[in-house]
């Protein structure tokens, strides 16, 4: 089976299928690029997420080149405040949520390759920079088993599948949590699960016995309600948390 879609296709449907959308003025994002990597024709978007938390992922696969040629690091400043010039394209977010995602075609295996790579993804200037190296084969089985099915929902699966020790670590699973790994904008259902979880523990375990009964309507409450306590004034909330007591005085 031949591969069809490149890296840059899966990345561009990941983020929007996790809520991003490309920013306008693509061609000056374009010509910013070019002048970056020597003119080269590379697929690249710079995209922002939507909600309330602005996050910006600049995205460039730059295919087989040869990233030691580019000088990324060097040339970088000149590519952060090109960007900036899109002005009121951009959320004032852009400045402190702006993600640099390079995809290159190859293995790290060579040794100045992997030099490169450390120096572009620790080098802590403008974005906060991921290389992620893929092969022709990687996509290829992925693609071949993820069939007609939502890529986002394939990796969620296989990612689940791992940590209820439903399925082996193969090719696949490594490779998805490689994308997820260069990917840390993104939120994956069973981290976040775990994560709660977690932190319920936690909560729970530290809390005095006049204190569970509290905790346990929280846990009931709706989103909706949970978000309006959050912006309770000290009074207000005070106030709540008393006729809390008052009934639980009053059982």
């Amino acid at each position: 089976m031949e591969q069809k879609k490149k890296i840059f296709d899966w990345i561009d449907e990941i983020l929007r299928k996790n809520d991003f959308k490309i920013v306008d003025e693509k061609e000056k994002i374009d010509s910013y690029i070019k002048d970056m990597i020597n003119g080269e024709e590379c697929p690249c978007a710079l995209y922002e997420s939507e909600g309330r938390c602005v996050q910006y992922v600049l995205v460039l696969d730059v295919g087989k080149a040869n990233i030691t040629k580019f000088d990324f690091v060097i040339r970088q400043r000149i590519l952060y405040q090109s960007l900036q010039e899109l002005g009121d394209r951009l959320k004032p977010e852009f400045d402190k949520n702006v993600s640099f995602l390079l995809c290159v075609e190859g293995t790290i295996s060579d040794e100045e390759v992997e030099k490169e790579v450390l120096k572009i993804e620790e080098n802590p200037y403008c974005f906060k920079k991921l290389v992620l190296t893929y092969t022709q084969e990687e996509l290829r089985n992925v693609e071949k088993s993820a069939e007609k099915e939502n890529l986002w929902d394939f990796m969620n699966q296989k990612v689940e599948a791992l940590r209820n020790g439903k399925t082996n670590l193969d090719k696949e699973s490594g490779f998805i949590l490689k994308l997820l790994i260069k990917m840390p904008f993104l939120s994956v259902d069973m981290v976040e699960e775990q994560r709660k979880k977690n932190l319920m523990e936690e909560i729970e375990k530290n809390l005095e016995d006049k204190d569970k009964v509290i905790w346990e309507d929280i846990k009931e409450m709706e989103l909706t309600e949970v978000e309006e306590i959050k912006n309770y004034t000290e009074e207000e909330l005070d106030s709540f948390l008393g006729i809390w007591y008052t009934e639980e005085r009053k059982e």
